[in-house]
């Protein structure tokens, strides 16, 4: 193996590794963003349960549990994305749209 070689690997594992320590800083948000949904999705499974346990229908408590979870898990995200918008951040607004995605009519430009 030649300096050259020795240097370029050593070059990509500096790389991976920085990369590697970059993304360390988020992991404190992440398990929060998913502490909080946990708990979310705890909470309304337990209201679930106490429907069905109250002779509510399976099949209207399964909407139920999907609507309102969908929309306690939505309802912040979409209202930072609202704000960001209507002060022209449009940086976080094209974050948001690369974090959650899906790909809308907007992106195609």
């Amino acid at each position: 193996m030649g300096h050259l070689e020795a240097e370029e690997i050593i070059d990509t594992e500096v790389s991976h590794f920085m990369g590697w320590l970059r993304a360390q800083d988020a992991v404190g948000t992440i398990c929060a963003y998913r502490s909080s949904a946990e708990s979310t999705r705890d909470e309304m499974v337990e209201k679930a349960r106490r429907l069905l346990a109250r002779g509510a229908e399976p099949e209207d408590v399964l909407r139920y549990l999907a609507h309102t979870l969908t929309n306690k898990l939505t309802h912040w995200p979409c209202v930072q994305i609202r704000q960001a918008s209507a002060q022209g951040r449009e940086e976080l607004v094209q974050a948001a749209r690369e974090i959650l995605g899906p790909k809308t009519d907007d992106d195609a430009s």
